[in-house]
């Protein structure tokens, strides 16, 4: 691991020892041979010691050195840490201020307005969840669609109409319940499942074609009570959308819900599931 001084620090400490032994070997031999050692054992004695000495000095330095390294990268690795929790909070606060403080209004008026005045604020419920899903992305060509639920078990469909935003042109293709192509859609959409497939290129869903998409993300607009519909989010290359969108785009369409139940105690049956 880099900065990791463990394996340093045991050498350290081996070659430490051997070299004090041998410092202390070539003082005691010196005492004990005294008058009576020759010149070339005098020699070999003061090498020895000398360089147990430096060997000592030179390890020591290594580690400090490595220590002092392992610091500057324990240093590093805490300003990075540091700069990718401003820039989540960064983002939090972005998606607060631009996205959840404004739709509560939205959503509010949704739950507490008249039946006259709720379909205007549900409209406004759709295309303002699509536009945010879209911008909170925030890749390039990316876009986010409501597909409308309608018709009754066993042959609805899932229509994308006007709502959506980002990229130019809104999806062409209408899913039908009686299409076994489109099976997959709908069971994921009656078990209230949202859906991240990164790349279609190597993976798709059962019975999908090639589209000039090729990752998404899909998340059922519903309650326990009635399916309203499916939320999408693609992007035209592997990557631009990622895991951790998922659970946003998943809280987009729950809110979607809610705002298209609105104060209504009643659900359509013809979409429950």
């Amino acid at each position: 691991m880099p900065g990791d001084t463990q394996p340093l620090t045991r050498r350290w400490w081996t070659l430490g020892i051997i070299a004090a032994v041998l410092a202390a070997a070539a003082y005691v031999a010196q005492v004990v041979a005294g008058t009576n050692i020759k010149p070339w054992q005098v020699v070999t004695l003061t090498v020895v010691g000398g360089l147990a000495t430096a060997a000592v000095i030179v390890l020591a330095a290594v580690q400090t050195f490595a220590q002092a390294k392992a610091r500057q990268e324990a240093e590093a690795a805490a300003d990075d840490a540091s700069e990718l929790a401003t820039r989540a909070v960064t983002k939090f606060e972005i998606a607060l201020n631009d996205i959840f403080l404004p739709y509560s209004d939205i959503l509010s008026k949704a739950v507490t307005t008249n039946s006259v005045q709720r379909s205007g604020v549900q409209a406004e419920a759709r295309r303002a969840i699509v536009s945010y899903a879209s911008n909170f992305i925030g890749a390039d060509r990316v876009r986010a669609c409501f597909f409308e639920l309608s018709g009754h078990v066993g042959s609805r469909r899932l229509e994308c109409k006007t709502v959506y935003d980002g990229r130019e042109g809104g999806p062409s293709t209408i899913f039908r319940e009686s299409n076994p192509n489109h099976r997959h859609v709908f069971e994921q959409l009656d078990k209230r499942e949202a859906e991240y497939w990164p790349d279609l290129t190597q993976n798709r869903p059962p019975g999908a074609v090639s589209r000039v998409y090729k990752t998404f993300i899909s998340a059922p607009v519903a309650t326990d009570a009635r399916i309203y519909g499916l939320l999408t989010v693609d992007a035209l290359e592997p990557g631009e959308l990622t895991q951790r969108h998922e659970p946003f785009i998943r809280l987009f369409a729950q809110l979607l819900a809610v705002a298209l139940k609105g104060n209504k105690t009643g659900e359509n049956s013809g979409n429950r599931a």
